[in-house]
């Protein structure tokens, strides 16, 4: 069972497990999710943690284990830490720190060679914060305030992701964004307005010095104006996400912590209603994974985005992407742009309002004789007139298109 395919979507979860609730069952339904790398909750103790990864082992789920004696504490021989553990082919590495500020990025460095040079073959692993954090956190990190929901300036984040980048040799640039909330009137959804420029930013970063986007994507709430995602918030999340080129997908969270509703499994180790949404979009995304992989993302650009619509628009849009010749649409659109040496791809994603539940008609008019289009519903191969296909996107979904 192990080891896993290295060059493959990873899809997982931070808060993988609740200390109190780890099991053969509770992994085993993790499993079932399509899951195959999770992050486990803040842990101290070895006997839990074995526990944990003997299931992991059994059902061939990679585990990062968080352990919490291994940052902190300058003097502490890490390698002796994993040494408890790191038998177990589920193993593979630690998260050594949660959104950190660009001022612990030295103290974290000096832990991340330690962690490698007395933990060999095992990784260090790093989240960062997104850009709607405060300032403050992206200089001293997120445990100096509560995340305040407000912009920060863009060239404030920026810099955080480059002075990251220039610190770290991670192969990957692993954040949280969640965009789903409520407005002031506590009832209208709403989308966190920075979303796709977060999203572009990362991946923008992740273009430049040959990183992994990976992205943790929102399943429950913690605190206003957050609010809960329904299975089209969870869904529109993933085509989002995958139009910009993640490499993994993580959610926020897998189990239930303390002070959060329920994640894709609840506060008992029961199935959520999105548990079943989430398990059937994993397994869309394993059934395509060499394909979508085969590309490179190349960035995106949207189509008829509104001044209502502010989570809509980022500034770095690909202009110059010569497969699509022309779109015709009435509604707002996301395209992600994909290329490798002797083909091109592309997401379409329906960014109509997902509180209106609209569909998106869309007529393209393509450089090519041939069209494969894939979602989770079905893959069609359009032969292609005079390069001109069409078809409906519902309420919050989307599709990948190959061309031949």
């Amino acid at each position: 069972m192990f080891p896993l395919k290295k060059n493959r979507i990873r899809l997982g979860g931070w808060w993988s497990t609740d200390p109190a609730l780890i099991s053969d069952e509770y992994v085993r339904k993790i499993a079932e999710t399509g899951c195959d790398f999770i992050m486990s909750s803040q842990l101290r103790d070895t006997e839990k943690i074995n526990t944990l990864l003997t299931c992991c082992d059994k059902y061939g789920v990679e585990c990062v284990v968080f352990d919490e004696r291994i940052y902190d504490n300058a003097g502490v021989d890490i390698g002796q830490i994993t040494r408890e553990y790191a038998h177990h082919p589920s193993y593979v590495g630690n998260m050594v720190k949660d959104e950190p500020g660009v001022t612990q990025f030295d103290h974290l460095r000096r832990v991340y060679d330690r962690f490698r040079a007395q933990t060999p073959g095992k990784d260090a692993y790093i989240n960062l914060l997104p850009m709607y954090a405060s300032t403050a956190q992206l200089e001293y990190g997120a445990d100096v305030q509560a995340i305040e929901y407000y912009e920060t300036k863009g060239t404030t984040y920026g810099e955080h992701l480059e002075a990251y980048c220039q610190k770290f040799d991670t192969p990957y640039i692993c954040v949280d964004v969640y965009p789903c909330r409520t407005a002031e009137d506590g009832v209208t959804r709403t989308i966190y307005p920075g979303y796709l420029e977060n999203l572009s930013q990362i991946a923008a970063c992740c273009r430049k010095y040959d990183r992994e986007m990976w992205i943790m994507v929102q399943d429950l709430v913690w605190y206003q104006p957050a609010r809960e995602p329904d299975d089209v918030d969870l869904r529109w999340q993933f085509w989002t996400v995958l139009s910009f080129g993640v490499k993994a997908i993580f959610h926020y969270c897998l189990a239930t912590p303390p002070g959060h509703t329920d994640g894709l499994l609840n506060a008992a180790g029961e199935r959520s209603p999105l548990f079943y949404t989430a398990k059937g979009f994993h397994r869309f995304l394993k059934s395509m994974e060499d394909i979508y992989l085969s590309y490179r993302n190349t960035g995106a650009f949207t189509v008829n985005a509104r001044e209502d619509l502010p989570h809509l628009q980022f500034a770095e849009q690909k202009t110059d992407f010569a497969p699509i010749r022309e779109i015709r649409s009435a509604s707002p659109l996301l395209v992600g742009c994909f290329e490798k040496e002797d083909g091109a791809a592309f997401t379409v994603v329906n960014m109509e309002p997902l509180s209106e539940g609209k569909a998106a008609q869309v007529s393209m008019t393509l450089q090519g004789r041939e069209a494969t289009l894939y979602t989770d519903s079905m893959t069609v191969t359009l032969p292609l007139t005079d390069g001109k296909c069409e078809f409906t996107l519902p309420c919050g979904e989307g599709c990948f298109i190959t061309l031949k």
